[in-house]
């Protein structure tokens, strides 16, 4: 965006770098009728609603999209809900935030509706994910692979969406001075220059996912696996790029240009005899087995309110039992709250101790196993 006063010809290119003529961009912004947040939440709905098959071969889609599942669907959701609901963060809209005083604020979903995304087609669908879904979990490159695979379905579904919304995001100066107009697109400006970034890691990495599918190597998928006796009050399937480890220690810098962060997929799923904590890569990525090296020293007794603290930092896709959540006292939902209302934000920089003990004791689970690919 140029910085020079936007006194421009009617007829020149606007001053926000939008490519539009000046007269049918910013001219009479600030007498615009200001968006509504009505108008907002609708726009965001069409944006979510698209449907597509995101599988690679699509010579073989059937085109018959339906609402897949990006967390564990059977025998998964089902255990943690009550009366068929579970509570998620991650449908929270603009008003939600402003209830919740700035923070996300939990809401009750049906299990049918929990966790869909319209990003395959019902065949590959099932052909894809029934070693997950009709099959119990096993610790294998296999399952571990499509626990990371989902993710990053996911992320790219949900990645498109929001590249579709930056234009109505620069929309939002409707109605105001010219000093709000300036900063806000100066503000998008920094946004989208971040956000497209990810987005072509997102697709970089999905495309290497797409190869193993495909070809069905999963010989260069690493896990960590911890297993535990209890059912999970949660589950959840989210990924990130990892920054810092349970120690404190920093992993790697990700505001390196042109290179692509070591990933790391996190899943919580339920099994046969309780359920497991699933971190999973593809390649080698240094800051991801770094990242489980550092929770593998933990004991027993840690381990289990480490994974809490990892989940709701940094995965806005979980969804959880209402008996649990209903019994955490004030304080503790809201050290939670925050969590993952950073999780929701990408726009936060965390600090390094993010992952460290904050003191609160937040579920019971007693640890089975702990299974690996890796030598720690």
């Amino acid at each position: 965006m140029q910085e020079n006063n936007p006194r421009v010809g009617r007829n020149e290119p606007c001053w926000c770098g939008s490519g539009e003529k000046f007269k049918k961009c910013h001219l009479n912004r600030a007498a615009m009728p200001k968006r509504t947040l009505q108008e907002i939440i609708e726009t965001a709905q069409t944006a979510y609603a698209k449907k597509y098959c995101l599988h690679p071969d699509q010579a073989t889609c059937n085109r018959g999209i339906i609402k897949a599942h990006s967390v564990q669907q059977h025998g998964g959701l089902s255990k943690i809900a009550i009366k068929g609901q579970v509570y998620s963060f991650k449908d929270n809209n603009v008003g939600d935030i402003a209830k919740g005083n700035g923070l996300a604020i939990p809401k009750l979903v049906i299990v049918g509706k929990a966790s869909t995304f319209t990003g395959f087609c019902g065949l590959h669908d099932d052909q894809t994910f029934a070693p997950i879904e009709k099959h119990p979990f096993i610790s294998c490159p296999e399952h571990a692979f499509l626990l990371g695979y989902r993710h990053f379905c996911t992320e790219l579904f949900t990645k498109r969406a929001a590249a579709s919304l930056l234009p109505t995001l620069r929309q939002a100066d409707r109605g105001k001075p010219l000093e709000f107009q300036f900063a806000l697109q100066q503000n998008v400006d920094v946004f989208q220059e971040g956000f497209d970034q990810g987005f072509k890691d997102v697709e970089k990495i999905k495309a290497k996912y797409d190869e193993a599918l495909l070809s069905k190597d999963f010989s260069h998928v690493q896990y960590y696996i911890v297993r535990f006796n209890e059912v999970p009050d949660l589950l959840c399937c989210s990924g990130y790029f990892p920054a810092y480890d349970f120690d404190g220690v920093e992993l790697q810098s990700l505001l390196v240009l042109n290179k692509i962060p070591d990933h790391v997929n996190f899943s919580i799923v339920t099994t046969d005899k309780g359920g497991a904590a699933v971190f999973s890569w593809l390649g080698d990525n240094n800051a991801s087995e770094r990242l489980v090296k550092s929770l593998h020293k933990m004991s027993d007794a840690e381990l289990p309110n480490a994974i809490i603290r990892h989940t709701f930092e940094y995965c806005e896709n979980s969804y959880i039992s209402p008996v649990w959540w209903d019994a955490l006292n004030e304080k503790t939902k809201m050290a939670l709250r925050q969590r993952i209302s950073n999780a929701a934000n990408g726009l936060v920089e965390r600090k390094n101790t993010c992952l460290m003990d904050d003191g609160h004791r937040y579920v019971k689970w007693t640890v089975a196993a702990r299974e690996s690919n890796l030598t720690i």
